[in-house]
């Protein structure tokens, strides 16, 4: 039950990239090679307007976690994939813990456009208006192979001048499918660690917990950062195993934006209670600054 999560611009290519894979995986001998795009829910209607607002994006996201792992949990047999924007690195995060509580493999496909590309191709299926084609863009947050949430990340370069013949892209720009076959389909499936596996109840005194040590480990980062500088270390008095390596300087609403983020995944069961809160919540900012 591997899962490959698709991510890109808008009108990147995506959605004939993924039934490429679908394609190839069948002739694998994969019986059971299931797409999941924004449409899986009979409650959106077939349109794009689901990322035009914050709450209803938010609402689409949990929807599409919660599909993910029923399906992922249903059937061990299915190969998922996952064709949507994923244009944050917080939901990419999300389904790659899905993959870890249900012990499976996990793989990014990075279809790296640029913006004119982007635009011409919607130019072609009209799937975004050019308000929110160029809303989205400007959101994306491009993967990291460095973070853990993150890898393997495989990239297909989707880039108008490549092929003359433009339109036609998508369908045949080489993709390392023998890559990610070997990478999910034959390799081991990831392995469940206190990071992301999943509490089936969490108490009150744990919530209280996140909330008090994620404030507290957000306070000394701030206090520190500057002072170690980017590429130095950070330690954590009251958890001095834990240690958080300065990428960049970040600021308070950007740290505070990532906590509401874990704190939320704390409220969904995706964080377990009885472990190190501070290294949690590290292990979550590694991966996502």
């Amino acid at each position: 039950m591997p899962l490959l999560v698709l991510t890109g611009y808008p009108s990147s290519g995506k959605t004939t990239i993924s039934e490429r894979i679908k394609r190839f995986l069948e002739e694998k001998g994969h019986n059971l090679v299931r797409i999941l795009d924004d449409y899986f829910d009979s409650e959106y209607e077939k349109t794009i307007e689901q990322y035009a607002t914050k709450r209803k994006l938010t609402d689409h996201n949990n929807c599409m976690r919660s599909e993910v792992l029923r399906c992922l949990s249903a059937d061990k047999e299915v190969f998922l994939i996952v064709d949507t924007l994923s244009y944050a690195r917080s939901q990419r995060y999300e389904l790659f813990t899905v993959a870890k509580n249900v012990k499976t493999t996990f793989g990014i496909l990075f279809c790296d456009t640029n913006e004119a590309t982007s635009s011409y191709l919607n130019e072609q299926n009209h799937n975004y208006s050019e308000d929110l084609l160029t809303d989205l863009i400007a959101r994306y947050e491009k993967p990291n192979a460095r973070l853990s949430g993150e890898k393997p990340l495989f990239e297909v370069i989707v880039r108008r001048g490549m092929e003359s013949d433009l339109d036609s892209l998508p369908q045949n720009v080489d993709l390392p499918l023998d890559d990610i076959y070997e990478s999910l389909a034959l390799a081991k499936p990831l392995k469940n660690n206190a990071s992301v596996a999943a509490s089936h109840k969490i108490s009150t005194d744990f919530v209280q917990e996140v909330d008090k040590t994620t404030q507290q480990v957000i306070k000394h980062i701030l206090a520190n950062q500057g002072q170690v500088g980017v590429g130095g270390f950070i330690v954590f008095p009251w958890d001095v195993e834990v240690r958080y390596q300065v990428k960049k300087v970040t600021s308070l609403p950007t740290l505070s934006r990532y906590r509401t983020q874990f704190l939320d995944m704390t409220r969904k069961n995706l964080i377990a209670s009885g472990t190190s809160v501070t290294n949690l919540f590290v292990d979550y900012l590694k991966s996502v600054v």
